[in-house]
């Protein structure tokens, strides 16, 4: 960080025994310079004195009962320390409670710098602390979002649907010295080499050789080859959702098993293995799923839209200790998964980029998270049980795609509970915006 300071503003606080001057810095660090009138560091002395001296044991006089004059020859320094301790913590209290700016738990606080403590002139003395974000308050008029209308469910949507669910029933048998062709299934791995070595990317996983299948680079390569053959290849850029500078990376594809599928007809019997009556009945029920789905997607992009409004319109300063305690933590993260794949080179060389991508999103989540918050208190705005048992299925729901936010693996049920409620919150608190946005 740089040693240069940027001052957002300067305010005077005061009352008959101590002057503040605050001064604001970025990431919610506060400068105190407090004065304190020489009545109040001068009864912080006696106080000082009468602490020590209930502390110390002189011979020939009980614990506390020494005169004074002989606590104050033998224990000068300790009566000193006591004092300027007492005024630095007195001060810097009642500094708290005048300015009404409190102290961030477990933030950072820097050594007081002492320039005078004495009966005559007083004390004076500067702290610097992280105090806890201050909120502001969320003018709902200032809202505004382009309206996201849901995409409209074609035939080809339900079919691919259909054709996804049917592969559950697909019964497979083995095709000797068969070259793959198109729609055939195979069994597969896929390594991808990245800084001189190479990790597996997929492993034995199965899946259709036609287009929602494979993406085309890895496709096109398996066409034609024999069980146990393997190909090489780059990686290409895919045009239905373009990358910014994208670049393309090595891979060896291998196909352990071509199979042939026997995919069950789209009938009633069909039907009854997910447990409905008809195939008819089925039918409605994916139209139902896609165009709730295509709904729940538009909501999703006018919630991004809401979230982007919400930090640019109103910023929440974030001490930096907070960010960089969660920024540990994701790097932590990050490192483990790469080492555990054999990676640390890629750590090292990417480190620095991913920390300060890594701080911009954590920054943003924190931002989000008191903002939220607010909102909740201000509009008084509560989760049910039904709420929170509307999440767990949710949750349950996007386990199979891995898309869930919730650890279900979990052993600590109580951070498992308190994630759920989170989200639930969240989750409440967005429906809660998106009533109030003005679309546009």
């Amino acid at each position: 960080m740089s040693t240069q300071e940027t001052e957002i503003n300067t305010e005077t606080f005061k009352n008959d025994e101590l002057n503040v001057v605050v001064t604001k810095l970025p990431n919610c660090r506060y400068k105190f310079a407090v004065n304190i009138q020489p009545k109040a560091v001068e009864a912080a002395y006696t106080k000082a004195s009468k602490n020590v001296k209930k502390e110390v044991s002189i011979p020939g006089f009980r614990k506390g009962k020494a005169p004074d004059n002989i606590i104050m020859e033998k224990y000068q320094s300790h009566i000193h320390r006591e004092w300027v301790d007492l005024v630095l913590e007195t001060g810097f209290n009642e500094a708290i409670q005048l300015t009404n700016i409190h102290p961030l738990k477990d933030g950072l606080v820097k050594r007081p710098t002492i320039h005078e403590c004495s009966k005559e002139k007083g004390a004076n003395f500067e702290v610097e602390f992280e105090a806890r974000p201050v909120v502001p308050e969320v003018n709902f008029k200032d809202i505004k979002i382009n309206k996201v209308t849901p995409k409209v469910i074609t035939e080809k949507d339900k079919e691919q649907y259909l054709h996804q669910l049917a592969l559950r029933f697909t019964t497979y048998e083995p095709l000797e010295n068969h070259a793959v062709k198109e729609n055939d299934f195979v069994d597969l791995d896929v390594d991808v080499k990245e800084d001189g070595k190479t990790r597996k990317a997929i492993h034995n996983q199965r899946t259709q050789v036609n287009e929602e299948g494979l993406p085309s680079w890895i496709r096109k390569k398996v066409i034609g080859l024999k069980a146990g053959e393997s190909a090489e290849g780059m990686s290409e850029p895919d045009p239905k959702q373009p990358v910014e500078n994208f670049k393309p990376i090595p891979f060896i594809v291998k196909v352990d098993m071509v199979l042939k599928g026997t995919i069950p007809p789209y009938d009633d019997e069909l039907a009854k293995k997910v447990g409905l009556t008809t195939f008819a009945e089925l039918q409605d029920k994916i139209n139902e799923k896609l165009e709730k789905e295509a709904i729940d997607i538009a909501h999703e992009k006018e919630q991004q839209q809401i979230e982007q409004v919400l930090l640019e319109k109103f910023p929440v300063d974030i001490p930096q200790s907070l960010i960089e305690k969660n920024t540990k933590m994701r790097m932590e993260d990050y490192y483990n998964q790469l080492k555990s794949e054999g990676q640390e080179a890629t750590y090292r060389k990417n480190r620095e980029n991913v920390e300060k991508s890594f701080e911009k999103a954590i920054s943003h989540q924190l931002q989000m998270l008191f903002l939220l918050r607010k909102i909740a208190d201000d509009n008084k705005i509560e989760i049910s049980s039904d709420d929170v048992t509307n999440e767990l299925n949710r949750q349950v729901a996007l386990m199979s795609s891995g898309q869930s936010s919730l650890d279900f693996q979990s052993d600590n049920k109580d951070e498992l509970r308190d994630r759920l409620y989170s989200l639930a919150m969240d989750r409440k608190i967005k429906l809660f915006l998106a009533e109030k946005a003005t679309r546009v």
